[in-house]
């Protein structure tokens, strides 16, 4: 108990002790009473104080107090009935808490209004022999119940600081009038009231405190738990790789959070005019992926052509349950909480959930949280189709560069079998058309080589044939390849010839990077007026290692960082940028390395190494 309460309880406890000796003292003066019937009366008296004492002693509730008071205050003053009326501030007027017998449970008066009404305008006590004798006494309620009011003690009830909370009005003295004993034992027991009145108020003030803050704390929690739920979306948005994955980690969350037995995602077919469950959790929810129902059909179908939320608390009433739908899944739906997908026109589809696991149903608040999670998955949705689009934009212009390389590359060997199919047709030795044939297959066979090579990198396909060859040979088979590439070229080849063994390697794929690097070359030293490629072939250590030098302008300095990049080109009205993008994945998937030096003046080197022995006969050394 606070310590002002205890100074206010001892205060009035002290004040009450005093007007009851007052009482007792000057009932022990009566001579006309017969001492036995004195004392059965102090001892009732001090029964009923006892239980009053108790009362407050074991209980706060005000309801039960003020019954305990007006029972035996009505009892100890030997009186018909006895009615306190409470202070009501704000409208002015009094009200009645308590009453015995046949009267109303609530009366209101107007302050000033009849004997109670002056009482709690002017705070002072009343004590009369007959009411009707006094003007201030209002007999509308005698008529209105029939009842005859006659003898009236009313004493004002008042805190510890003098502060007035109510008035205690007791009717009809049973043998005469109340006397002054009556009067100083109400007054102690209203001190007892206003205690009474006063440690409720405080005990009801500090359990709406204790429930404002159970309140205030399940809130935050709530809040803490919604913050914590957008940031997952929002962190799922930004990990997810698929649509899919977005979509089933948020659907999940929600549904853990807002506490829901099942829940969808339906997205619209706008082609087929229908709408498909996305997304399904829970119940029946991987049936529910095969289905698709029409625009409009079902809660969900109405909130996405609608574009507004809907909460139903029961399924089984709404006429835009699809009933059918629930039957041929095996679940049935009790409560339904779906909020639309906002998009910049329309609905982009709508979130679902089913049945609330705890409490009658979705509240208000779930409303409001699926609408906030509804516009981030909308978000997170208009994103992902727009990113489809760009990287489907994006395949179209790689394929698109794809076929201008393929047309690029095809050049050589198109030009070389048109000019041998020519001069086939004007050649009569039989001998000559056989060697043109041959040549013409080796173009034919080159363009198959070339055209399974770009399908193998744009697939990312690292099979490569590696096997023993003769290095002296490759040279051969280089040279006779590059001499025809510099045939019409006004640049000129040479070829060092520093290393002649083995060296295990996919020859076909080996010409293709030559070839590739050879054509950058020219395409560089021939606006220049021409220059010179030189291939040196060497040993280096346990590689073995071209070494491929122009005499051109060098690399430009815009793309020297990303060389080796799909259509990194500059320059070059005809590049792709596809060449050297191939060459460094040949290189390593033959488990080698390729590196350049370039400089303005001094053209552009490239150093080509690849392993001597085979793998297994690296392991074993």
């Amino acid at each position: 108990m606070p310590d002002g309460l205890e100074v206010q309880v001892a205060s009035e406890r002290s004040h009450s002790k005093a007007s009851l000796n007052q009482a007792f003292d000057w009932e022990a003066g009566a001579d006309e009473r017969d001492l036995e019937q004195v004392i059965a009366e102090k001892d009732r008296q001090l029964a009923a104080l006892r239980e009053i004492a108790m009362a407050l002693g074991t209980t706060l509730d005000i309801d039960e107090l003020l019954q305990i008071f007006m029972r035996h205050i009505t009892a100890l003053l030997a009186a018909d009935r006895s009615t306190l009326y409470l202070i009501d501030d704000e409208r002015c007027e009094m009200w009645s808490k308590i009453a015995q017998g046949e009267e109303r449970r609530e009366i209101r008066l107007q302050i000033g209004q009849g004997l109670a009404g002056w009482v709690g305008r002017h705070g002072e006590p009343i004590n009369i022999a007959d009411a009707y004798n006094d003007e201030r006494f209002n007999p509308e309620v005698d008529r209105q119940t029939g009842y005859r009011t006659g003898s009236v003690l009313a004493m004002p009830v008042r805190n510890a600081r003098g502060a007035l909370l109510g008035v205690v009005q007791v009717l009809n003295k049973r043998d005469g009038v109340f006397s002054s004993a009556d009067e100083l034992l109400l007054d102690a027991l209203t001190s007892q009231i206003a205690v009474a009145i006063e440690n409720a108020k405080l005990y009801q003030q500090a359990l709406l405190h204790n429930q404002q803050l159970k309140l205030a704390h399940d809130q935050l929690a709530r809040k803490m738990k919604e913050l914590d739920l957008l940031f997952e979306v929002e962190q799922a948005m930004g990990r997810a790789v698929t649509l899919d994955d977005l979509l089933a980690t948020v659907l999940g969350r929600t549904m853990e959070l807002i506490g829901a037995e099942a829940g969808s995602i339906v997205l619209p077919d706008d082609k087929a005019g229908e709408l498909f469950f996305h997304t399904a959790l829970g119940g029946s929810g991987e049936s529910l992926k095969k289905v698709r129902i029409k625009t409009g059909e079902g809660i969900a179908g109405w909130v996405v052509s609608n574009n507004q939320p809907a909460l139903v608390d029961d399924v089984s009433s709404d006429e835009r349950h699809l009933a059918s739908l629930a039957k041929w899944a095996g679940f049935k739906p009790r409560q339904i909480l779906c909020v639309p997908l906002p998009g910049d026109d329309r609905s982009l589809g709508a979130i679902e959930l089913l049945n609330k696991r705890e409490g009658s149903g979705f509240t208000d608040e779930d409303q409001r949280l699926l609408t906030l999670i509804a516009l981030q998955v909308a978000g997170g949705l208009g994103a992902a189709r727009e990113r489809e689009a760009r990287e489907k934009n994006a395949r179209l212009a790689t394929i698109g560069q794809m076929l201008s390389a393929i047309v690029h590359d095809f050049k050589t060997p198109m030009t070389a079998i048109g000019g041998y199919v020519e001069l086939m047709s004007c050649c009569d030795s039989a001998d000559e058309r056989r060697e043109y044939t041959q040549v013409v297959y080796r173009q034919i066979d080159r363009l198959q080589e070339m055209i399974q090579e770009l399908l193998q990198f744009a697939r990312g396909q690292t099979e490569v044939l590696l096997h023993k060859v003769f290095v002296g040979k490759f040279l051969d088979e280089v040279e006779a390849m590059l001499k025809r590439e510099f045939a019409s070229s006004c640049s000129r080849l040479e070829l060092r010839r520093l290393y002649s063994g083995a060296a295990h390697m996919d020859e076909n794929k080996m010409h293709r990077v030559m070839q590739n690097i050879a054509r950058n070359a020219i395409q560089a030293m021939d606006p220049l007026g021409g220059g010179t490629f030189t291939v040196t072939a060497q040993q280096s250590g346990d590689w073995f290692e071209l070494v491929c030098q122009d005499t051109g302008p060098g690399i430009d300095d815009a793309i020297v960082d990303r060389m080796f990049d799909s259509f990194a080109t500059h320059g070059k009205p005809d590049g792709t940028g596809l060449g050297l993008a191939i060459v460094k994945k040949i290189v390593e998937q033959h488990h080698g390395e390729i590196t350049f030096e370039t400089g303005a003046g001094r053209g552009t080197t490239f150093f080509i190494r690849i392993p001597l022995q085979s793998a297994s006969a690296r392991a074993q050394s």
